[in-house]
């Protein structure tokens, strides 16, 4: 228990430390390229999204396998899957090359991209493209560390990383380097955790080393389960990354910059909850492999009640003072989102269905999920496409809206019957009335107060905060759902 532990405060402080420099070097890196080269960055990063798969998918039962030999220790077994695990992810990285490469060629054709953008924008992507293949290949090692239990280590491997791209941003600023070098050098820091975990691999299992092998069968036993949650990551990656290129489309780089300036914003108050969210599903796992209903139950409701609790206590402040983060985070010129921003930061309150999300998954539900978030991302796409030509900027932040809101439906209404977790709409009830009736209640008269009476509507924030604080925690609250969880779950 205590390398769980050690293990989750490394990785969750390693997150938030990671995000954190990623959000605060936005405003300096959007300041020295400005609006047109920034919005290609984040054009060719969205367009870039199986880099973002190598945490995901395949990992786990690959993972759990290593665990098995390890523990076993053998060695030699641990080796043999290591080197077909290998050639499988090389092959990955190749494919990836291959596609951004024709991305690369044709981008000029596809977005509103000028020639000396378009040559830009080729050289990014094989940059990108490159660095996938490197760390694809390097997989293997990440996944031993894991099995392991090393994962914390695996993590200060990657504050190194984050140490060594404020170096490069540094280095861009004094010499006045150009975007594409700028852009070759940051994907380099990601190089040397691939390193150390190499290194610490081998010391972990002599002979291990680094080598290719052809033998399929022994891998594809792996996959079994793992592709609906391969779809399922596919369809929030396509949710979450594919709006700038539609905006690229149809409005153009600058527009693009907007939309990565609110994802930035979006993200790093999501990333503030990180560390309650990841808490869920260990928890409900362990509790559902114990078959204990009634604390698994407590935690469905009362767990999920104190995690919207907190999303409202974090977004609805955020949203009042949408307005002055845009202005100190960028500049009184990006102003003008604040309520596209205000928006998606409550849409983000639908975030809450972590809980429920974990209870199906550790019920065996994943082709569900994964059907119902490819339903809900093609949904919402669709609604971006066909509205982004008139609305642009604001379409976006609808249709994402949407999508969190469709998934949310996915969890209580299908997921959770499915898995046995009973009645979704009565847990819903239960869960969200009480958080979002006074989040309304008092949002709205305080949001309205002030508008009409010429007043900045930042101010709503701490008088939101205190009042709805006071309200969660008074007789049958947070307070009472803070003291059933404590006393009976363990």
């Amino acid at each position: 228990m205590r390398t769980v532990a050690r293990n989750f405060i490394l990785v969750t402080a390693s997150r938030l430390i990671e995000g954190g420099v990623r959000f605060l070097t936005v405003p300096i890196v959007l300041g020295y390229f400005g609006r047109e080269d920034f919005g290609l960055m984040a054009l060719a990063y969205s367009l870039h999204v199986f880099l973002t798969l190598a945490d995901f998918s395949i990992s786990a039962n690959v993972v759990r396998r290593f665990s098995d030999h390890l523990v076993a220790g053998d060695n030699g077994a641990v080796q043999r899957l290591a080197r077909v695990a290998t050639s499988v992810y090389v092959g990955i990285g190749l494919l990836n090359l291959a596609a951004v490469l024709v991305v690369g060629v044709f981008a000029e054709h596809w977005f509103k991209l000028a020639p000396a953008q378009a040559q830009a924008f080729f050289w990014m992507m094989l940059s990108l493209g490159v660095s996938s293949l490197f760390t694809w290949a390097g997989m293997a090692y990440r996944q031993v560390l894991h099995a392991a239990q090393q994962v914390g280590l695996d993590e200060t491997y990657n504050l190194l990383a984050t140490v060594g791209t404020l170096l490069v941003l540094g280095a861009t600023l004094w010499w006045r380097l150009d975007l594409v070098t700028y852009f070759a050098l940051v994907l380099l820091p990601p190089m040397l955790p691939l390193w150390l975990r190499a290194r610490r691999a081998c010391q972990l299992v002599p002979g291990l080393g680094f080598g290719l092998s052809a033998d399929w069968p022994l891998f594809r036993p792996l996959l079994a389960g793992t592709l609906w949650l391969l779809l399922m990551t596919l369809a929030d990656l396509a949710a979450n990354h594919f709006r700038p290129i539609l905006l690229a489309r149809a409005e153009g780089l600058e527009t693009v910059t907007d939309f990565r300036v609110m994802q930035q914003v979006a993200g790093f108050a999501t990333l503030i909850l990180t560390g309650a969210m990841n808490v869920a599903y260990p928890a409900v796992a362990r509790l559902d492999a114990a078959a204990d209903h009634t604390r698994l139950r407590l935690v469905l409701q009362q767990g999920s009640r104190v995690l919207l609790a907190g999303h409202v206590a974090v977004l609805v402040p955020m949203a009042f003072g949408s307005a002055l983060l845009l202005e100190l985070y960028v500049g009184a010129a990006y102003r003008a989102l604040a309520l596209p921003l205000a928006l998606w930061l409550l849409s983000l309150l639908a975030l809450h269905y972590s809980i429920v999300m974990s209870f199906a998954m550790s019920r065996g539900q994943m082709r569900l999920l994964a059907l119902g978030a490819c339903t809900n991302a093609v949904v919402s796409l669709a609604l971006a496409y066909g509205l982004a030509p008139r609305w642009g900027l604001q379409a976006m932040v609808a249709s994402y809206a949407a999508y969190v809101l469709l998934q949310m439906l996915l969890m209580y209404l299908l997921a959770l019957p499915a898995a046995g977790g009973g009645s979704g709409r009565t847990l819903a009830l239960q869960v969200m009335t009480r958080p979002l009736g006074l989040a309304l209640l008092l949002g709205l008269p305080i949001g309205a107060g002030l508008h009409g009476a010429g007043q900045p509507l930042w101010l709503g924030a701490p008088l939101f905060l205190a009042a709805f604080a006071a309200a969660m925690w008074g007789p049958g609250g947070l307070r009472a759902d803070f003291l059933a969880l404590r006393g009976r779950v363990t």
